[in-house]
C-alpha cells in the first residue's frame, strides 16, 4: 500500500498525491501494512505504544501493536484503509 521510498525526500508533486494510490478496501489487504497510529470511521484513535507516536518501540509494543491493529481492521474490513503521510 505505501508508495514511500526510504531514499526519497518527501514527495508533493501532484503527480505524486493520488488518493487512488494510498487507499485500498480492507478486506483486499494480503498483508497488514507497517503504520504507526490508525484513525477509525468512528473517530476512535488508535497508536503503537502508551506514550504517544514515537519511531522507536519495544518488541512487545510492536507484537501488541500488530494484535491490535489486525483486531481493529478485522471489524473495519468492509471500510477503505487510507495512508495518509502526516510530516515533512
Amino acid at each position: 500500500m505505501s508508495r514511500h521510498n526510504s531514499g526519497q525526500s518527501t514527495n508533493t508533486e501532484p503527480e505524486h498525491c493520488r488518493l487512488n494510490e494510498n487507499m485500498i478496501r480492507i478486506e483486499q489487504l494480503d498483508t497488514i501494512p507497517h503504520f504507526f497510529a490508525l484513525l477509525t470511521p468512528d473517530l476512535h484513535w488508535y497508536e503503537i505504544g502508551t506514550e504517544g507516536v514515537k519511531l522507536e518501540y519495544s518488541e512487545q509494543e510492536e507484537s501488541e501493536w500488530q494484535i491490535k491493529a489486525q483486531q481493529i481492521l478485522a471489524e473495519y474490513r468492509n471500510d477503505i484503509l487510507v495512508g495518509v503521510d502526516c510530516h515533512s
